[in-house]
């Protein structure tokens, strides 16, 4: 289960996987990128930072609950849910850790098939490193043997796109002509932030919207219906949309003042990999946000950040551009306003997440007891103990959220 820590754990793990002095990895010879970066001459604001603060998103935010207890047997058991996405008649559900898989369930949480398997074939993957739906088939990046793999909801296997090792992304998203995937720049080995491909696997552009002598996560796309596929990054406060031939700089998230960045780059420029890691994940002086993660809905933006000590939720309203801030979490403290991790949506305004006993049992009785009053407020009587999770299967849960925003100042 990812208890409300665990993103926090999952991103000091990932980058403390380099290790060695930041030297290693700069790119002295930056080569061109053949995609245009252009900027816009006014760019929007979220104002993410400035806004209020408040503790009571499922109060104000959510309309309804809903729980789906996934059935438990050997073939269905699950570890740890880092993708679910619902259709018409099945919840698709990866575990990307252990055991690897991805399963398929019926509507009422009984299980249907597994799409795919672990293995060494032509059909199999060795990892699972992203999982999404599109055009009605389920894809698998494979990233350990560079493949992108396709099968259809009911499990059969449709294809498998091989990908020139150098040039295997960390992300994948799919466009009309092909995909674009995104990468942990500044590695020799993968100097663009973005390169776009043709669906034979092909590269046919790269682009470096920034620039930053570290090592950082991949970045994210999302697609948006009015302002089309835009790109985003951790330690990066820009959002750029992205296009076949050119990328333009659009708005800003509003988590950085103008001096922050430098005072961080500054603090942090003499340090090798680990310390500047570790000093990146601590609370310091230095404020720097460590993990950004964005879900795009025809009604709103769902946003979550993660800072050394706090990690927020906020609302977006993607027409006005209106923010709305709560604080999910207070790391130092360990308690839980919002304590779970979003790993898909369902719909036009309903995130999905999940819980598990493993989570349950790490909540102080204080924090069990502001949850289920939430809850029930509601409609929803999850009891949050061990009966909850048979197994320690976990219950999926979907936030139904209230589809009209109360306007904020800004």
């Amino acid at each position: 289960m990812k208890f409300i820590l665990y993103t926090f754990l999952v991103i000091c793990f990932a980058l403390c996987t380099g290790c060695e002095s930041r030297k290693s990895y700069v790119v002295t010879n930056q080569p061109q990128a053949s995609i245009l970066l252009s900027d816009f001459d006014s760019l929007f604001s979220l104002n993410l930072k400035e806004i209020t603060l408040s503790n009571d998103f499922i109060l104000s935010e959510v309309e309804s609950i809903e729980t789906i207890c996934l059935e438990t047997s050997d073939k269905s058991l699950i570890g740890r849910i880092s993708m679910v996405e619902i259709t018409d008649s099945l919840i698709i559900v990866a575990d990307d850790i252990a055991p690897k898989k991805v399963l398929a369930f019926n509507i009422d949480g009984t299980f249907s098939h597994q799409i795919g398997a672990i293995g060494e074939g032509p059909e199999d993957y060795s990892s699972i490193n992203q999982v999404f739906i599109a055009n009605g088939s389920v894809y698998i990046l494979d990233w350990t043997r560079s493949k992108l793999l396709t099968y259809k909801l009911t499990g059969e296997f449709i294809s498998a796109i091989e990908i020139a090792r150098p040039e295997r992304p960390e992300n994948i998203y799919l466009t009309d002509g092909g995909y674009i995937g995104t990468y942990a720049a500044y590695f020799e080995r993968n100097p663009f932030n973005i390169r776009t491909f043709g669906m034979d696997g092909v590269v046919t552009g790269t682009a470096l919207p920034f620039k930053y002598t570290r090592p950082n996560p991949a970045g994210h796309i999302v697609k948006d219906a009015r302002l089309g596929q835009l790109f985003y990054t951790s330690l990066c406060d820009t959002i750029y949309s992205v296009s076949d031939s050119v990328i333009n700089a659009i708005g800003r998230f509003g988590l950085y003042g103008p001096n922050d960045v430098p005072n961080f780059i500054e603090a942090t420029s003499a340090l090798n990999n680990r310390d500047y890691y570790r000093f990146m994940n601590t609370s310091s002086d230095i404020k720097i946000v460590n993990y950004i993660e964005m879900t795009v809905m025809p009604d709103s933006w769902y946003i979550e950040y993660q800072t050394p000590q706090y990690s927020y939720s906020c609302i977006v309203d993607p027409l006005t551009l209106r923010s709305k801030r709560y604080l999910r979490t207070d790391i130092s403290n360990k308690f839980c306003y919002f304590p779970f991790v979003i790993v898909g949506k369902n719909g036009a305004a309903s995130l999905l997440s999940y819980m598990d006993e493993t989570a349950s049992n790490a909540l102080s009785e204080e924090n069990l007891n502001y949850l289920r009053e939430c809850f029930l407020t509601k409609g929803c009587n999850l009891s949050f103990g061990e009966s909850t999770f048979e197994n320690n299967n976990p219950v999926i849960i979907k936030f139904n959220l209230k589809t009209s925003m109360a306007e904020t100042d800004i």
